[in-house]
């Protein structure tokens, strides 16, 4: 976002881009056309956050029905993601 260049962010603000700070950043807008790029954009970053719920949401109920996320859950440093993942592309193949 140019919120530095056009003064809405100050240039020592540290915050993590948020939502929150997506709606303070557009009350202080300059004009019309900053605010509809603005928004455009924060309509693609929500969509890909919801397509990211949904997937995640998946993921979790795969996890409950699937034999195998205990398995891949066991190993060192394989969290639940990456047992989903593991579980999705390999199956059982590696207890053969």
């Amino acid at each position: 976002m140019k919120g530095h260049q056009m003064g809405l962010i100050d240039p020592e603000d540290r915050r993590e881009m948020t939502h929150k700070l997506v709606e303070e950043t557009l009350a202080k807008t300059p004009s019309e056309e900053f605010t509809l790029t603005i928004e455009a954009h924060w309509e693609v970053w929500k969509s890909i956050d919801s397509q990211i719920q949904r997937i995640e949401q998946k993921l979790k109920e795969q996890a409950k029905t699937d034999p195998n996320e205990t398995i891949y859950r066991s190993a060192p440093g394989i969290g639940s993601l990456s047992a989903r993942i593991l579980s999705n592309e390999l199956g059982d193949r590696a207890s053969v």
